[in-house]
Protein backbone atom coordinates (compact mmCIF):
# COMPACT_ATOMS: atom_id res chain seq x y z
CA UNK A 1 0.00 0.00 0.00
CA UNK A 2 1.60 3.60 -1.10
CA UNK A 3 1.85 5.76 1.91
CA UNK A 4 2.33 9.33 2.38
CA UNK A 5 4.20 11.32 4.94
CA UNK A 6 3.20 14.25 6.54
CA UNK A 7 5.77 16.70 8.68
CA UNK A 8 4.33 18.09 12.19
CA UNK A 9 5.73 21.51 12.65
CA UNK A 10 7.05 21.61 16.41
CA UNK A 11 7.74 18.14 16.28
CA UNK A 12 10.16 15.78 14.20
CA UNK A 13 8.49 12.63 13.74
CA UNK A 14 6.87 11.90 10.40
CA UNK A 15 3.07 10.43 10.70
CA UNK A 16 2.26 8.20 7.66
CA UNK A 17 -1.24 7.85 6.44
CA UNK A 18 -2.53 5.05 4.39
CA UNK A 19 -4.44 6.22 1.49
CA UNK A 20 -7.80 5.96 1.96
CA UNK A 21 -11.27 7.33 0.57
CA UNK A 22 -11.84 9.15 3.59
CA UNK A 23 -10.28 12.78 3.59
CA UNK A 24 -6.82 13.22 5.60
CA UNK A 25 -7.47 15.83 8.21
CA UNK A 26 -5.64 19.53 7.38
CA UNK A 27 -2.00 18.95 8.77
CA UNK A 28 -0.76 20.68 12.10
CA UNK A 29 0.59 23.87 11.36
CA UNK A 30 1.15 26.91 14.23
CA UNK A 31 -1.49 29.90 13.72
CA UNK A 32 0.41 33.48 12.73
CA UNK A 33 1.58 35.13 15.41
CA UNK A 34 1.56 31.59 17.63
CA UNK A 35 4.33 32.11 20.53
CA UNK A 36 8.07 31.47 19.19
CA UNK A 37 7.00 32.64 15.47
CA UNK A 38 9.15 36.34 13.96
CA UNK A 39 5.01 37.36 13.59
CA UNK A 40 4.60 37.04 17.57
CA UNK A 41 7.74 38.54 18.53
CA UNK A 42 7.55 41.61 16.48
CA UNK A 43 3.96 42.28 17.86
CA UNK A 44 4.87 41.36 21.13
CA UNK A 45 7.99 44.03 21.25
CA UNK A 46 5.63 46.56 19.51
CA UNK A 47 2.80 46.21 22.25
CA UNK A 48 5.50 46.84 24.83
CA UNK A 49 7.27 49.66 23.48
CA UNK A 50 4.05 51.95 23.69
CA UNK A 51 2.97 50.20 27.10
CA UNK A 52 6.73 51.18 28.45
CA UNK A 53 7.25 54.23 26.48
CA UNK A 54 10.57 53.10 24.89
CA UNK A 55 11.69 50.72 22.16
CA UNK A 56 11.75 47.09 23.15
CA UNK A 57 12.56 44.77 20.78
CA UNK A 58 13.45 40.62 20.65
CA UNK A 59 16.72 39.56 19.60
CA UNK A 60 18.67 36.34 19.02
CA UNK A 61 21.91 37.11 20.32
CA UNK A 62 22.58 39.92 22.50
CA UNK A 63 26.52 41.68 21.89
CA UNK A 64 27.71 42.70 25.23
CA UNK A 65 28.21 46.20 24.62
CA UNK A 66 24.55 46.58 24.55
CA UNK A 67 24.11 45.17 27.93
CA UNK A 68 24.72 48.82 29.33
CA UNK A 69 23.07 50.45 27.96
CA UNK A 70 19.55 48.37 27.37
CA UNK A 71 17.24 46.35 29.87
CA UNK A 72 17.76 42.61 28.66
CA UNK A 73 15.92 39.97 30.34
CA UNK A 74 16.35 36.39 28.56
CA UNK A 75 12.99 35.22 26.80
CA UNK A 76 13.00 31.13 26.73
CA UNK A 77 11.43 29.68 23.96
CA UNK A 78 10.92 25.84 23.17
CA UNK A 79 14.79 24.66 23.33
CA UNK A 80 15.27 26.86 26.16
CA UNK A 81 17.33 30.41 25.81
CA UNK A 82 16.56 31.16 22.54
CA UNK A 83 16.38 35.31 22.63
CA UNK A 84 16.02 38.19 24.94
CA UNK A 85 13.76 40.95 25.13
CA UNK A 86 16.03 44.03 24.81
CA UNK A 87 14.22 47.48 26.32
CA UNK A 88 16.44 50.28 24.83
CA UNK A 89 16.67 53.57 27.07
CA UNK A 90 13.79 56.41 26.67
CA UNK A 91 13.92 59.33 23.90
CA UNK A 92 15.38 62.28 25.71
CA UNK A 93 12.52 63.86 24.72
CA UNK A 94 9.98 61.47 26.52
CA UNK A 95 9.59 62.17 30.28
CA UNK A 96 8.96 58.55 32.60
CA UNK A 97 9.12 57.86 35.99
CA UNK A 98 9.86 54.35 35.31
CA UNK A 99 13.40 53.06 36.46
CA UNK A 100 14.81 50.31 34.92
CA UNK A 101 14.41 47.65 37.33
CA UNK A 102 10.85 48.06 37.04
CA UNK A 103 11.03 47.98 33.12
CA UNK A 104 13.09 44.37 34.08
CA UNK A 105 10.38 43.24 36.41
CA UNK A 106 7.97 43.47 33.88
CA UNK A 107 9.75 42.46 30.63
CA UNK A 108 10.79 39.37 33.28
CA UNK A 109 7.11 38.74 33.53
CA UNK A 110 5.97 39.19 30.51
CA UNK A 111 8.75 36.73 29.37
CA UNK A 112 7.99 34.07 31.75
CA UNK A 113 4.41 34.29 30.08
CA UNK A 114 5.68 33.94 26.77
CA UNK A 115 7.63 30.83 28.12
CA UNK A 116 4.19 29.44 29.90
CA UNK A 117 2.15 29.93 26.34
CA UNK A 118 5.23 28.60 24.57
CA UNK A 119 5.02 25.30 26.48
CA UNK A 120 0.98 25.05 26.11
CA UNK A 121 1.47 25.77 22.55
CA UNK A 122 3.86 22.58 22.45
CA UNK A 123 1.71 20.57 24.39
CA UNK A 124 -1.55 20.83 22.09
CA UNK A 125 0.82 20.82 19.01
CA UNK A 126 1.70 17.41 20.56
CA UNK A 127 -1.88 16.53 21.34
CA UNK A 128 -2.78 17.38 17.51
CA UNK A 129 -0.16 15.40 16.56
CA UNK A 130 -1.01 12.17 18.47
CA UNK A 131 -4.67 12.58 17.65
CA UNK A 132 -3.81 12.83 14.07
CA UNK A 133 -1.27 9.49 14.38
CA UNK A 134 -4.52 7.72 15.98
CA UNK A 135 -6.57 8.87 13.25
CA UNK A 136 -4.75 7.64 10.68
CA UNK A 137 -3.90 4.27 12.25
CA UNK A 138 -7.34 4.14 12.91
CA UNK A 139 -8.10 5.00 9.51
CA UNK A 140 -6.37 2.26 7.97
CA UNK A 141 -7.32 -0.39 10.26
CA UNK A 142 -11.09 0.18 9.96
CA UNK A 143 -11.20 -1.51 6.21
CA UNK A 144 -8.99 -4.35 7.29
CA UNK A 145 -11.02 -7.75 8.21
CA UNK A 146 -8.20 -10.52 8.86
CA UNK A 147 -6.59 -10.74 11.71
CA UNK A 148 -3.02 -11.05 10.38
CA UNK A 149 -3.18 -8.65 7.96
CA UNK A 150 -4.42 -5.91 10.97
CA UNK A 151 -1.23 -7.02 12.61
CA UNK A 152 1.23 -6.37 9.65
CA UNK A 153 -0.62 -3.18 8.73
CA UNK A 154 -0.56 -1.84 12.49
CA UNK A 155 3.08 -2.37 12.91
CA UNK A 156 3.93 -1.08 9.72
CA UNK A 157 1.99 2.54 10.92
CA UNK A 158 3.31 2.16 14.10
CA UNK A 159 7.62 1.99 12.73
CA UNK A 160 6.17 4.62 10.30
CA UNK A 161 5.32 6.94 12.94
CA UNK A 162 7.68 6.36 15.42
CA UNK A 163 10.37 6.85 13.00
CA UNK A 164 12.06 3.55 13.86
CA UNK A 165 14.14 0.56 12.37
CA UNK A 166 12.25 -2.28 13.61
CA UNK A 167 9.31 -3.96 15.44
CA UNK A 168 7.14 -6.82 16.35
CA UNK A 169 3.80 -7.76 17.39
CA UNK A 170 3.63 -10.63 19.86
CA UNK A 171 -0.07 -11.60 21.15
CA UNK A 172 -0.71 -13.05 24.80
CA UNK A 173 -2.58 -16.05 25.55
CA UNK A 174 -3.22 -16.43 29.14
CA UNK A 175 -3.74 -20.03 29.48
CA UNK A 176 -0.08 -20.43 28.58
CA UNK A 177 1.32 -17.10 29.37
CA UNK A 178 3.02 -17.26 26.18
CA UNK A 179 3.53 -14.02 24.04
CA UNK A 180 2.95 -15.31 20.45
CA UNK A 181 4.51 -13.96 17.16
CA UNK A 182 2.18 -12.75 15.23
CA UNK A 183 3.72 -9.95 12.46
CA UNK A 184 7.46 -8.19 12.53
CA UNK A 185 9.06 -5.60 10.34
CA UNK A 186 13.04 -6.03 9.57
CA UNK A 187 13.98 -8.28 11.83
CA UNK A 188 15.44 -11.82 10.99
CA UNK A 189 14.30 -15.27 11.30
CA UNK A 190 17.52 -16.15 13.63
CA UNK A 191 16.30 -13.33 15.89
CA UNK A 192 12.98 -15.32 16.58
CA UNK A 193 14.72 -18.87 16.79
CA UNK A 194 15.17 -18.44 20.61
CA UNK A 195 11.80 -20.89 21.10
CA UNK A 196 8.53 -19.40 23.26
CA UNK A 197 8.55 -16.48 24.65
CA UNK A 198 6.77 -16.61 28.49
CA UNK A 199 5.85 -12.78 29.99
CA UNK A 200 6.47 -13.97 33.48
CA UNK A 201 9.92 -14.67 32.46
CA UNK A 202 10.87 -10.96 31.46
CA UNK A 203 10.26 -7.85 33.57
CA UNK A 204 9.61 -5.48 30.49
CA UNK A 205 6.90 -7.52 28.95
CA UNK A 206 5.01 -8.11 32.40
CA UNK A 207 5.22 -4.67 32.89
CA UNK A 208 3.87 -3.40 29.10
CA UNK A 209 1.24 -6.51 29.59
CA UNK A 210 0.36 -4.47 33.01
CA UNK A 211 0.00 -0.83 30.92
CA UNK A 212 3.26 0.53 30.97
CA UNK A 213 5.09 2.05 28.38
CA UNK A 214 8.52 0.54 28.65
CA UNK A 215 11.66 2.13 27.58
CA UNK A 216 15.37 1.24 27.52
CA UNK A 217 17.61 3.44 25.79
CA UNK A 218 20.60 1.28 25.24
CA UNK A 219 19.74 -2.83 25.09
CA UNK A 220 22.90 -2.99 24.92
CA UNK A 221 24.37 -1.82 28.40
CA UNK A 222 20.99 -3.17 30.06
CA UNK A 223 20.90 -6.52 31.98
CA UNK A 224 17.38 -7.04 31.60
CA UNK A 225 17.56 -8.04 28.18
CA UNK A 226 17.94 -11.58 27.69
CA UNK A 227 19.37 -12.48 24.21
CA UNK A 228 21.93 -9.77 24.01
CA UNK A 229 23.92 -11.31 21.09
CA UNK A 230 20.95 -11.73 19.46
CA UNK A 231 19.92 -8.20 19.83
CA UNK A 232 23.41 -7.28 18.75
CA UNK A 233 23.34 -9.28 15.74
CA UNK A 234 20.31 -7.28 14.41
CA UNK A 235 21.93 -3.98 15.16
CA UNK A 236 19.04 -3.03 17.70
CA UNK A 237 20.11 -0.52 20.41
CA UNK A 238 16.55 1.85 22.05
CA UNK A 239 13.96 -0.26 22.90
CA UNK A 240 10.50 1.09 23.27
CA UNK A 241 7.05 -1.19 24.17
CA UNK A 242 3.75 -1.06 25.72
CA UNK A 243 0.78 -3.43 25.81
CA UNK A 244 -2.15 -4.11 23.50
CA UNK A 245 -4.52 -3.83 26.42
CA UNK A 246 -8.58 -3.74 25.79
CA UNK A 247 -11.03 -3.20 28.33
CA UNK A 248 -8.10 -3.60 30.82
CA UNK A 249 -7.25 -7.37 29.83
CA UNK A 250 -3.88 -7.50 28.27
CA UNK A 251 -3.95 -8.71 24.50
CA UNK A 252 -0.46 -8.79 23.55
CA UNK A 253 2.68 -6.56 23.07
CA UNK A 254 4.41 -4.11 20.24
CA UNK A 255 7.78 -3.88 20.20
CA UNK A 256 9.49 -1.08 18.53
CA UNK A 257 13.47 -0.85 17.71
CA UNK A 258 16.07 1.48 16.63
CA UNK A 259 19.25 1.03 14.96
CA UNK A 260 21.05 3.85 17.23
CA UNK A 261 20.39 5.04 20.87
CA UNK A 262 17.75 7.03 21.15
CA UNK A 263 16.13 9.16 23.92
CA UNK A 264 12.40 8.26 23.50
CA UNK A 265 10.74 12.05 24.14
CA UNK A 266 7.24 11.94 26.47
CA UNK A 267 5.46 12.75 23.40
CA UNK A 268 7.05 9.45 21.46
CA UNK A 269 5.95 7.26 24.74
CA UNK A 270 2.26 8.62 24.64
CA UNK A 271 1.80 8.37 20.73
CA UNK A 272 2.75 5.06 20.59
CA UNK A 273 0.32 4.48 23.67
CA UNK A 274 -2.45 5.74 21.83
CA UNK A 275 -0.98 4.10 18.62
CA UNK A 276 -1.90 0.72 20.74
CA UNK A 277 -4.95 1.68 21.98
CA UNK A 278 -6.41 1.66 18.29
CA UNK A 279 -3.95 -1.76 17.35
CA UNK A 280 -5.81 -3.59 20.62
CA UNK A 281 -9.21 -2.51 19.43
CA UNK A 282 -8.49 -3.29 15.66
CA UNK A 283 -7.57 -7.14 16.92
CA UNK A 284 -10.58 -6.98 19.19
CA UNK A 285 -12.94 -6.01 16.41
CA UNK A 286 -11.21 -8.59 14.25
CA UNK A 287 -11.38 -11.59 16.92
CA UNK A 288 -15.16 -10.69 16.94
CA UNK A 289 -15.98 -10.66 13.27
CA UNK A 290 -14.41 -14.20 13.71
CA UNK A 291 -16.36 -15.09 16.36
CA UNK A 292 -19.26 -14.43 14.09
CA UNK A 293 -18.19 -15.93 11.29
CA UNK A 294 -17.77 -19.39 12.99
CA UNK A 295 -20.96 -18.76 15.34
CA UNK A 296 -23.08 -18.32 11.56
CA UNK A 297 -20.94 -21.13 10.14
CA UNK A 298 -22.42 -23.62 13.38
CA UNK A 299 -25.94 -21.77 13.03
CA UNK A 300 -25.56 -22.65 9.08
CA UNK A 301 -24.47 -26.25 9.97
CA UNK A 302 -27.29 -26.96 12.80
CA UNK A 303 -30.29 -25.42 10.82
CA UNK A 304 -28.74 -28.17 7.74
CA UNK A 305 -28.69 -30.59 10.99
CA UNK A 306 -32.27 -29.63 12.42
CA UNK A 307 -33.77 -30.07 8.19
CA UNK A 308 -31.89 -33.45 8.12
CA UNK A 309 -33.45 -34.22 11.67
CA UNK A 310 -37.48 -33.09 11.08
CA UNK A 311 -36.76 -35.49 7.99
CA UNK A 312 -36.21 -38.26 9.92
CA UNK A 313 -39.62 -37.75 11.73
CA UNK A 314 -42.29 -39.40 9.67
CA UNK A 315 -43.65 -37.22 6.94
CA UNK A 316 -47.15 -38.29 7.08
CA UNK A 317 -49.31 -39.56 9.31
CA UNK A 318 -50.23 -43.71 8.75
CA UNK A 319 -53.23 -44.88 7.41
CA UNK A 320 -54.15 -47.59 9.12
CA UNK A 321 -57.87 -49.42 8.50
CA UNK A 322 -59.40 -49.11 12.24
CA UNK A 323 -56.86 -46.41 13.39
CA UNK A 324 -56.81 -42.60 13.90
CA UNK A 325 -53.24 -41.59 14.72
CA UNK A 326 -51.77 -38.18 15.36
CA UNK A 327 -48.12 -37.39 16.73
CA UNK A 328 -45.87 -34.20 16.69
CA UNK A 329 -42.51 -33.63 18.54
CA UNK A 330 -41.52 -29.85 19.84
CA UNK A 331 -37.99 -29.85 20.50
CA UNK A 332 -36.44 -27.26 23.27
CA UNK A 333 -33.31 -26.11 20.92
CA UNK A 334 -32.84 -25.87 17.36
CA UNK A 335 -31.53 -30.19 17.67
CA UNK A 336 -33.89 -32.58 20.41
CA UNK A 337 -33.03 -36.36 21.45
CA UNK A 338 -37.11 -36.88 21.17
CA UNK A 339 -38.06 -38.93 18.64
CA UNK A 340 -41.39 -41.34 17.70
CA UNK A 341 -41.22 -43.55 14.80
CA UNK A 342 -44.02 -45.72 12.93
CA UNK A 343 -42.88 -48.84 11.27
CA UNK A 344 -45.03 -50.85 8.78
CA UNK A 345 -45.16 -54.21 9.79
CA UNK A 346 -47.92 -55.64 6.77
CA UNK A 347 -51.00 -55.86 8.77
CA UNK A 348 -49.23 -54.86 12.05
CA UNK A 349 -48.03 -51.02 12.52
CA UNK A 350 -45.34 -50.56 15.10
CA UNK A 351 -44.99 -47.56 17.41
CA UNK A 352 -41.75 -46.22 19.10
CA UNK A 353 -41.40 -43.29 20.98
CA UNK A 354 -37.47 -42.55 22.24
CA UNK A 355 -36.12 -39.63 24.86
CA UNK A 356 -32.18 -39.96 24.78
CA UNK A 357 -30.41 -38.05 27.61
CA UNK A 358 -29.34 -34.48 27.13
CA UNK A 359 -30.36 -31.89 24.28
CA UNK A 360 -28.90 -30.14 21.34
CA UNK A 361 -26.33 -31.93 18.85
CA UNK A 362 -25.22 -34.72 20.89
CA UNK A 363 -28.67 -35.71 21.94
CA UNK A 364 -29.47 -35.45 18.14
CA UNK A 365 -27.08 -37.87 17.08
CA UNK A 366 -27.78 -39.85 20.10
CA UNK A 367 -31.27 -40.16 18.83
CA UNK A 368 -30.20 -40.97 15.02
CA UNK A 369 -28.56 -43.85 16.13
CA UNK A 370 -31.08 -45.30 18.55
CA UNK A 371 -33.69 -45.51 15.99
CA UNK A 372 -31.72 -46.55 13.46
CA UNK A 373 -30.89 -49.60 15.70
CA UNK A 374 -34.55 -50.10 16.85
CA UNK A 375 -36.08 -49.88 13.16
CA UNK A 376 -33.51 -52.21 11.62
CA UNK A 377 -33.79 -54.91 14.59
CA UNK A 378 -37.93 -54.36 14.25
CA UNK A 379 -38.04 -54.99 10.40
CA UNK A 380 -35.73 -58.45 11.58
CA UNK A 381 -37.14 -59.86 14.67
CA UNK A 382 -40.59 -60.78 15.62
CA UNK A 383 -40.04 -61.08 19.37
CA UNK A 384 -40.71 -57.75 21.15
CA UNK A 385 -38.54 -57.80 23.68
CA UNK A 386 -35.50 -59.24 21.27
CA UNK A 387 -35.90 -56.38 19.78
CA UNK A 388 -35.34 -54.40 22.59
CA UNK A 389 -32.69 -56.44 24.47
CA UNK A 390 -30.37 -56.16 20.73
CA UNK A 391 -31.00 -52.36 20.51
CA UNK A 392 -29.53 -51.83 24.34
CA UNK A 393 -26.19 -54.00 23.50
CA UNK A 394 -26.08 -51.75 20.02
CA UNK A 395 -26.24 -48.79 22.67
CA UNK A 396 -23.74 -50.48 25.37
CA UNK A 397 -21.47 -51.14 22.60
CA UNK A 398 -21.32 -47.96 20.80
CA UNK A 399 -22.04 -45.14 23.88
CA UNK A 400 -20.31 -44.26 26.91
CA UNK A 401 -21.51 -44.68 30.33
CA UNK A 402 -23.04 -41.18 30.64
CA UNK A 403 -25.34 -41.93 27.60
CA UNK A 404 -28.57 -43.55 27.75
CA UNK A 405 -31.96 -43.84 26.03
CA UNK A 406 -35.45 -44.49 27.68
CA UNK A 407 -37.70 -46.24 24.33
CA UNK A 408 -41.30 -47.15 24.32
CA UNK A 409 -41.85 -49.35 21.57
CA UNK A 410 -45.56 -51.37 20.84
CA UNK A 411 -46.94 -53.82 17.68
CA UNK A 412 -50.26 -53.36 17.08
CA UNK A 413 -52.07 -56.09 14.97
CA UNK A 414 -54.69 -53.57 12.88
CA UNK A 415 -56.97 -56.79 12.76
CA UNK A 416 -57.51 -57.99 16.55
CA UNK A 417 -56.36 -54.58 18.37
CA UNK A 418 -54.03 -56.82 20.08
CA UNK A 419 -51.31 -54.05 21.76
CA UNK A 420 -47.81 -55.84 22.06
CA UNK A 421 -45.11 -53.78 23.65
CA UNK A 422 -42.11 -53.45 26.39
CA UNK A 423 -40.77 -50.36 27.46
CA UNK A 424 -36.91 -49.95 28.16
CA UNK A 425 -37.37 -47.12 31.01
CA UNK A 426 -39.71 -44.78 29.48
CA UNK A 427 -42.86 -42.90 31.23
CA UNK A 428 -45.52 -46.05 31.14
CA UNK A 429 -48.03 -44.40 28.02
CA UNK A 430 -51.97 -45.44 28.84
CA UNK A 431 -55.14 -46.02 27.73
CA UNK A 432 -57.95 -44.05 28.09
CA UNK A 433 -61.74 -46.05 27.85
CA UNK A 434 -64.00 -43.09 27.70
CA UNK A 435 -67.05 -45.54 28.07
CA UNK A 436 -65.90 -45.50 31.67
CA UNK A 437 -64.99 -41.98 32.13
CA UNK A 438 -66.92 -41.36 35.20
CA UNK A 439 -65.25 -44.38 37.25
CA UNK A 440 -61.51 -42.93 36.19
CA UNK A 441 -59.73 -46.04 38.83
CA UNK A 442 -61.44 -47.94 35.53
CA UNK A 443 -61.06 -45.67 32.36
CA UNK A 444 -56.89 -45.29 32.94
CA UNK A 445 -54.77 -48.45 32.34
CA UNK A 446 -51.00 -47.65 32.51
CA UNK A 447 -48.80 -50.16 30.12
CA UNK A 448 -46.04 -50.58 33.02
CA UNK A 449 -44.48 -54.10 31.34
CA UNK A 450 -40.45 -53.62 30.55
CA UNK A 451 -36.99 -53.04 31.65
CA UNK A 452 -34.17 -50.26 32.58
CA UNK A 453 -33.21 -47.85 30.24
CA UNK A 454 -30.94 -48.11 26.92
CA UNK A 455 -27.31 -48.06 27.17
CA UNK A 456 -26.65 -48.85 30.53
CA UNK A 457 -26.06 -52.66 31.27
CA UNK A 458 -25.75 -55.39 28.50
CA UNK A 459 -27.43 -58.03 29.79
CA UNK A 460 -30.41 -56.06 30.51
CA UNK A 461 -33.68 -57.90 30.03
CA UNK A 462 -37.07 -56.74 28.89
CA UNK A 463 -40.47 -57.80 29.69
CA UNK A 464 -43.26 -58.08 27.01
CA UNK A 465 -46.86 -56.76 27.87
CA UNK A 466 -49.92 -57.23 26.12
CA UNK A 467 -53.15 -55.31 26.03
CA UNK A 468 -56.29 -55.40 24.19
CA UNK A 469 -57.64 -52.67 22.35
CA UNK A 470 -61.33 -51.74 21.89
CA UNK A 471 -63.24 -49.50 19.79
CA UNK A 472 -62.98 -45.92 20.86
CA UNK A 473 -59.77 -46.50 23.30
CA UNK A 474 -57.24 -43.86 23.19
CA UNK A 475 -53.35 -44.76 23.23
CA UNK A 476 -51.57 -42.08 24.71
CA UNK A 477 -47.57 -42.37 24.24
CA UNK A 478 -45.65 -39.22 25.47
CA UNK A 479 -42.11 -38.07 26.89
CA UNK A 480 -40.74 -36.35 30.16
CA UNK A 481 -40.33 -33.10 28.51
CA UNK A 482 -44.57 -33.08 28.97
CA UNK A 483 -44.80 -34.17 32.54
CA UNK A 484 -41.26 -32.05 33.91
CA UNK A 485 -43.02 -28.91 32.01
CA UNK A 486 -42.74 -26.19 34.86
CA UNK A 487 -44.79 -23.39 35.98
CA UNK A 488 -42.80 -20.29 37.50
CA UNK A 489 -42.54 -21.46 40.82
CA UNK A 490 -40.92 -25.07 39.60
CA UNK A 491 -44.85 -26.90 39.99
CA UNK A 492 -44.61 -30.01 37.45
CA UNK A 493 -47.50 -30.57 34.43
CA UNK A 494 -47.43 -34.45 35.83
CA UNK A 495 -49.00 -36.94 34.29
CA UNK A 496 -52.37 -36.91 35.56
CA UNK A 497 -52.94 -33.47 34.05
CA UNK A 498 -52.39 -35.73 30.94
CA UNK A 499 -54.92 -38.10 31.79
CA UNK A 500 -57.60 -34.93 32.62
CA UNK A 501 -56.90 -32.99 29.46
CA UNK A 502 -57.64 -36.24 27.54
CA UNK A 503 -60.97 -36.57 29.19
CA UNK A 504 -61.71 -33.16 28.59
CA UNK A 505 -61.58 -33.23 25.06
CA UNK A 506 -64.58 -35.27 25.71
CA UNK A 507 -66.48 -32.78 26.63
CA UNK A 508 -66.25 -31.02 23.32
CA UNK A 509 -67.38 -34.14 21.66
CA UNK A 510 -68.15 -37.94 21.98
CA UNK A 511 -66.44 -38.39 18.40
CA UNK A 512 -62.91 -36.46 19.31
CA UNK A 513 -60.06 -37.19 17.03
CA UNK A 514 -56.51 -38.08 17.56
CA UNK A 515 -55.19 -34.81 16.69
CA UNK A 516 -57.80 -32.93 18.30
CA UNK A 517 -56.52 -34.86 21.35
CA UNK A 518 -53.26 -33.94 20.81
CA UNK A 519 -53.93 -30.28 20.66
CA UNK A 520 -56.02 -30.65 23.45
CA UNK A 521 -52.79 -32.21 25.72
CA UNK A 522 -50.23 -29.39 24.31
CA UNK A 523 -52.99 -26.52 24.92
CA UNK A 524 -53.57 -27.61 28.31
CA UNK A 525 -49.27 -28.06 29.00
CA UNK A 526 -48.90 -24.58 27.69
CA UNK A 527 -51.69 -22.65 29.37
CA UNK A 528 -50.50 -24.64 33.12
CA UNK A 529 -46.66 -23.30 32.29
CA UNK A 530 -47.74 -19.72 31.23
CA UNK A 531 -44.96 -17.76 29.92
CA UNK A 532 -42.30 -20.27 31.31
CA UNK A 533 -39.82 -21.04 28.97
CA UNK A 534 -39.48 -24.82 27.55
CA UNK A 535 -37.07 -26.57 28.93
CA UNK A 536 -37.19 -30.24 27.67
CA UNK A 537 -38.15 -31.49 24.52
CA UNK A 538 -42.03 -32.78 24.42
CA UNK A 539 -43.06 -35.72 22.02
CA UNK A 540 -46.61 -37.28 21.88
CA UNK A 541 -48.25 -39.83 20.01
CA UNK A 542 -52.50 -40.18 20.35
CA UNK A 543 -53.88 -43.53 18.54
CA UNK A 544 -57.85 -43.43 18.45
CA UNK A 545 -58.89 -46.81 18.19
CA UNK A 546 -61.91 -46.48 15.58
CA UNK A 547 -63.11 -50.10 14.00
CA UNK A 548 -63.85 -53.55 15.70
CA UNK A 549 -61.76 -56.42 15.96
CA UNK A 550 -61.64 -59.23 13.29
CA UNK A 551 -62.88 -62.39 14.89
CA UNK A 552 -61.66 -65.31 13.85
CA UNK A 553 -63.62 -67.29 11.10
Amino acid sequence: MPLRFTTFAGDPRRVTTAQSNQKAPPPVVPAPGSAGTPDFRARLAAELTGALGRRVECVDGLPASRIDSAVAVPLPGREGRDGWLLAHPPARDVQTTMTNETVRGILAAVAAIAQRLGESEDQLTHRLAELRAVYQVSTALSGIGDLESILQCALRLAIEVMDVKAGSIRLFNPATDELILRASVNLSAKYFAKGPVFAHESELDTRALAGEVVYVEDLMADDRVRFPDLVRGEGLRSFLCTGLVFRGKPVGVIRLYTGEVRRFSEFDRNLLRATAQQVATAIANARLLDEQRAAREVRRQVDLASNVQRRMFPQRMPMVPGLDIAARCIPSLELGGDFYDFIDLGRHLGLALGDVVGKGVPAALLMAGVRASLRAHAMDIYDINEIMARANRALVDDTHEHEFATVWYGVIDSQTLRLTYTSAGHDPPFVFRPSLRDNPAEAFRELRAGGPVLGIDRAAAYEKGLFDLAPGDILVIYSDGLTDAQTFDRQRYGRERIGRAVAESFNMSEQVSASLILNQILWDVRRYVGLNRQYDDMTLVVVRVTGEPSRPA
